[in-house]
């Protein structure tokens, strides 16, 4: 005997059953655009808006927290004592050279588009 999926919409209660669950899905994304598109249309526009929200923090970030970011890019909470051995010993260089070395690649990878805009 297959196993049967069933799916209940969130709005009205109706179940959908069958034995695939990509079909079950299927039936009640169909179901949810035909019945219940008003609320469908309003939680895509509250996304969007959620998102746009979310970007505009980030561009108005102030000093302070421009200065904390950087700062836990240049000294990572996660490296500690115990990793700065370990980690010249597989180089054989010095943790502060790796760690430059680490940043410049960082940097360089995020601001390759820049650059290549601008030629």
């Amino acid at each position: 005997m297959k196993k049967k999926y069933v799916l209940k919409c969130s709005q009205c209660g109706r179940r959908f059953l069958d034995e695939s669950r990509g079909e079950a899905l299927s039936r009640l994304r169909k179901h949810l655009w035909k019945e219940h598109k008003d609320w469908m249309s309003r939680r895509i526009k509250a996304g969007i808006r959620k998102s746009k929200k979310a970007r505009g923090i980030l561009v108005t970030a102030s000093p302070l927290d421009l200065r904390k970011t950087v700062q836990n890019i240049l000294n990572p909470p996660w490296v500690g004592f115990a990793e700065k051995p370990i980690i010249e010993k597989l180089t054989g260089k010095p943790y502060a050279e790796v760690k430059e070395a680490v940043l410049d690649a960082i940097v360089r990878q995020a601001l390759e588009p820049l650059i290549k805009l601008k030629k």
